[in-house]
């Protein structure tokens, strides 16, 4: 698994007039989930926080740390529901596709 942090505007992108701030900006992660033996990707993105968030002195930021955790945490746990789900229905399509043509009808 890879969590990559990154920053974006998730509203729009900036034209050639427009100019872009941070405080325009968002952090995201970006979090991708591998399975080599099975040959399967997953990837999703967190919930947006300010990157302004980011400026607050570090006395004062302890709720931006539990924000950031929680917001890796919920990614985390959409993705890895994500591939128990898809090896769990792979698994039931493999087992009904072995079954003879017999059981199959009934």
């Amino acid at each position: 698994m890879a969590i990559q942090p990154t920053k974006a505007n998730p509203c729009s992108l900036p034209t050639n007039s427009e100019t872009s701030t941070d405080s325009e900006k968002y952090l995201f992660y970006v979090i991708v989930l591998t399975d080599p033996t099975h040959k399967l990707t997953f990837k999703t993105v967190s919930q947006a926080l300010p990157v302004s968030w980011l400026d607050i002195p570090h006395e004062e930021n302890e709720w931006v740390e539990l924000k950031m955790v929680q917001a890796i945490k919920l990614a985390v746990k959409t993705i890895a529901q994500e591939y128990v789900w898809h090896r769990m229905t792979a698994s039931e399509e493999h087992q009904q596709e072995s079954q003879p043509l017999e059981e199959k009808q009934e």
